[in-house]
């Protein structure tokens, strides 16, 4: 059995000039493994937000968003382990980034998104 898990964003701007959010596809920048404050003061710190700032996330950012949902962590041998826990290691999710352009498959293994549909 296979279960998706979905990100909506209405918008997702790029690094670079030109390019637009219906050119997403790809390899992905790297995330980052270290942060500016510990998991323990991020946890105190957490609280619900229900005002947003009208500004599309950047790349860096849903790349980020991408790995902490279902990323690769680890490697042991030839197995590989994703930041969400999974019984048996057998991950029977899969991840959807969905856009106003269509909606594109994360790719854990290659850190990348593939265009699944359009609009």
């Amino acid at each position: 059995m296979m279960f998706t898990l979905g990100l909506i964003l209405s918008s997702c701007s790029q690094p670079s000039a030109g390019s637009s959010s219906d050119d997403i596809e790809g390899k992905l920048p790297e995330p980052k493994y270290k942060g500016r404050i510990s998991i323990e003061e991020t946890l105190k710190h957490r609280e619900s937000v229900r005002q947003f700032e009208n500004k599309p996330l950047t790349i860096e950012q849903v790349s980020q968003l991408l790995w902490a949902a279902q990323g690769v962590s680890h490697s042991w041998g030839d197995r590989t382990f994703r930041t969400a826990p999974s019984a048996g290691a057998t991950y029977p999710l899969e991840t959807y980034l969905f856009t106003k352009s269509g909606g594109y498959k994360y790719d854990p293994a290659n850190h990348s998104l593939t265009k699944a549909f359009d609009k």
